[in-house]
């Protein structure tokens, strides 16, 4: 298997998954209050419950190729399938744009916004960040631990704020909209790099190009 290191631009090939070194949200721990703090640990902890179910899954589907040369079809349950599907949709979420720009707008000056909003808005933004900070948090939690047969949608009513909106819409184009993505397995040679099926519309990487 191999893994690329996001943060140090480096492929590996691995026999096991590595330690993780940092929280996935180690970006949002600079800081934050107590009542967030909580927060990011559930949301931290529903995906590292996440991610031992995919490790799980793609073992057994590793040791399932490797004992059989002849393998032809392997049997996957849905909820396997589902686990898969919402690990890689909020991995692709969390490395790409959006979430780059939700770290920049939480952690912009509260002066920043004082030419707008005032002098009040200004005093009033530490508590504010966080308590926008929490609602995106809940709204991760709500996704990481979906059974994917609704969209969670208790924090809509909150989303008055560009930030909170913006969220909203990231989530919604890269996680929720992709409950009913197709999820492809297969042995790939060394010439290939993805495994589509005649029917794709669309990839979870963003700079894909289909050669024609």
């Amino acid at each position: 298997m191999h893994a690329y290191d996001v943060y140090e631009n480096v492929l590996l090939e691995v026999r096991e998954a590595p330690a993780p070194s940092r929280s996935i949200f180690h970006d949002l721990f600079h800081g934050v209050d107590p009542a967030t703090e909580v927060a990011l640990k559930s949301a931290e902890g529903a995906f590292l419950r996440l991610e031992r179910k995919v490790e799980e899954t793609l073992g057994t589907l590793l040791s399932r190729i490797r004992g059989d040369d002849s393998c032809r079809g392997l049997q996957v349950e849905r909820r396997a399938v589902n686990v898969l599907r919402r690990y890689f949709a909020f991995l692709r979420f969390r490395n790409g744009r959006p979430y780059k720009e939700l770290i920049h707008s939480i952690r912009r000056p509260a002066d920043d916004h004082t030419s707008q909003c005032g002098i009040i808005y200004s005093a009033y933004h530490p508590m504010i960040s966080q308590l926008q900070l929490r609602i995106i948090l809940r709204t991760i939690l709500a996704y990481l631990t979906s059974d994917d047969t609704v969209r969670a949608g208790s924090e809509n009513q909150y989303t008055s704020t560009t930030l909170l909106r913006n969220f909203q819409d990231a989530m919604q184009s890269y996680c929720w909209s992709l409950r009913g993505a197709e999820v492809c397995f297969g042995i790939a040679t060394d010439e290939q790099e993805f495994l589509l099926p005649n029917t794709c519309y669309g990839t979870l990487v963003e700079n894909y190009t289909e050669n024609p």
